[in-house]
């Protein structure tokens, strides 16, 4: 697992690294994770297909849709117990046929 405290950090670990999913948490310092799953979606390579789970503890009652609408492939209300978190994962990529390395 590689962490980035940043969108521009996360976005240049993307650029150099395959990743098969990222975890987002929609709060981070400066650039929120709506811009970083919009950098990632908008990109014009197989990266903007990369599986994105969202993390976040905001409550808003439209923040699904947003997360959805941004294109998240799930989203996960905080605290996440580990046992939803494996199976969000299990689910994100099962559905992508993909495999976790």
């Amino acid at each position: 697992m590689i962490e980035a405290e940043s969108t521009e950090i996360g976005i240049g670990l993307i650029n150099n690294h395959d990743f098969d999913l990222v975890l987002l948490d929609l709060r981070m310092p400066g650039t929120d994770g709506f811009e970083t799953l919009r950098q990632i979606r908008t990109r014009n390579d197989a990266k903007s297909n990369l599986k994105v789970i969202v993390l976040t503890a905001d409550t808003a009652f439209d923040l699904r849709a947003r997360c959805d609408a941004a294109g998240a492939n799930e989203v996960l209300f905080k605290p996440v117990a580990m046992d939803i978190l494996f199976e969000a994962i299990g689910k994100v990529m099962a559905s992508a046929g993909g495999i976790i390395r």
